[in-house]
């Protein structure tokens, strides 16, 4: 596959990471490059016209319930009193299956004494789970009223760096806005974290799904010694900034092990070098799925959208609606998306909750997506792989490389794949 912009993009970024030293800069004594990372890299390719926004729908429940969670859910005695009984936390994905986080199912199964910790803008909140991001609630609302200070050397340092962005990318950057938000943010929910888990003597091990989006807590636990486990939740691309570190010394707020879906994980993208792996396998509810395919699959075409590239695929899903097919056609949005930003389609079937996303991939023979995870779990489950050509595609470049996916631009590219795609082993991603 030629180069494409996101391709280069993210080459220039990690380009611009050794010329400049970016791993290795602190800011107030902070790696401040890993805090920014994912947001400009989202921001920016915003900017470009390469990616849209990836959750354009990220407030699953109302501010009100949100708000509530935060101030209600999260236990706030622990932070001036000591519990001697906790010794395994986990922290949840926000998304759900059936009202449960399915990437954390195993782990709880397995010790069901653990602490379950969720996210306050979860639509379906784990039952019986404390919340565990309100000190970054709390960290980004200071973030709003107080700014840091910064030297002259560190002014003029943030200066240079966005300047070199600029020219790379011909774009007006200023990283100093984005630096003291995450900054500050970071700094004062560390604190918190901090205190929170030195009233709780006897935790020895927190596992974390979505490791990026907790930088200062992972900070924290690492600060007091407790160990730290991610729980693989989605693709590891080198193309995805939250998990590729190419070059990287160190990475300062990665956990210390990682559970993966297989082995094909493990080196799928530059992990930290002192990062340590084991095999999780798959989630129970597609291990379910897998067991109870459908032996007829359906003359059904599932369409896998995400943010990024959601109006190019509905767009294309729309297209391919007009030509005769013999394929019903149902579009299958992701859960940080709104059902109501879509246009009614005669010939599209819309679906977003109901039923759930292996149901409809273990009835439909065939699956078409850009750079979402459900590819590969549709593998699993029997479809037929067809992947968009468009950017972010790169996400699934193995499935390209390894078993010939076909890979399609036009309506008629993809009337010719119907012919040509075929079923692929999943056991390389899931064990």
């Amino acid at each position: 596959m030629p180069q494409t912009k996101l391709a280069e993009f993210c080459s220039h970024i990690y380009q611009l990471e050794q010329e400049l030293n970016l791993p290795q800069l602190r800011i107030q004594n902070c790696y401040f490059w890993q805090l920014i990372r994912m947001d400009f890299y989202y921001q920016t390719a915003q900017k470009l016209n390469i990616l849209n926004n990836p959750h354009p729908k990220l407030l699953q429940s109302s501010k009100t319930k949100v708000l509530w969670r935060a101030l209600c859910k999260f236990p706030w005695q622990h932070l001036l009193l000591s519990n001697n009984k906790i010794t395994d936390l986990i922290v949840c994905h926000s998304r759900k299956h059936q009202g449960k986080d399915m990437y954390s199912e195993k782990i709880i199964q397995q010790n069901p004494h653990i602490c379950i910790a969720d996210k306050c803008i979860s639509a379906s909140f784990q039952k019986n789970a404390i919340t565990i991001d309100t000190p970054q609630f709390i960290g980004l609302f200071c973030a709003k009223i107080f700014k840091p200070r910064f030297s002259q050397t560190e002014e003029q340092k943030i200066a240079e760096i966005s300047q070199a962005f600029s020219e790379k990318f011909q774009i007006s950057i200023n990283l100093k806005p984005l630096i003291e938000k995450r900054l500050t943010s970071f700094k004062i929910s560390k604190k918190i974290y901090k205190l929170f888990f030195k009233n709780m003597p006897c935790l020895q091990k927190v596992y974390i799904t979505v490791g990026h989006s907790h930088l200062s807590l992972i900070s924290a636990l690492k600060e007091l010694q407790i160990s730290t486990t991610e729980v693989q939740h989605a693709v590891l691309s080198p193309y995805h900034l939250g998990y590729h570190f190419p070059k990287w010394p160190e990475v300062p707020y990665a956990t210390d092990n990682m559970l993966t879906f297989g082995r094909f994980w493990q080196t799928a993208v530059d992990h930290p070098k002192s990062m340590r792996f084991e095999v999780i396998g798959s989630p129970p509810p597609l291990q379910k799925a897998a067991k109870h395919l459908s032996t007829n699959k359906q003359k059904q075409i599932i369409f896998i959208s995400q943010g990024i590239v959601s109006k190019k695929l509905y767009q294309f899903a729309v297209a391919l609606s007009k030509c005769n097919i013999g394929c019903d056609i149902i579009y299958r949005l992701h859960p940080s998306e709104s059902i109501n930003d879509y246009p009614l389609n005669a010939n599209i079937q819309l679906s977003q909750t109901t039923p759930d996303t292996y149901s409809l991939l273990a009835e439909a023979e065939y699956a078409v997506g850009v750079a979402s995870t459900a590819i590969y779990e549709a593998c699993l489950l029997g479809c037929k792989p067809i992947l968009f050509n468009t950017e972010g595609v790169e996400y699934l470049q193995p499935l390209i490389d390894q078993y010939n996916i076909p890979l399609v631009s036009t309506t008629d590219d993809f009337i010719k794949a119907l012919k040509e795609a075929k079923k692929i082993s999943a056991e390389d991603f899931y064990a």
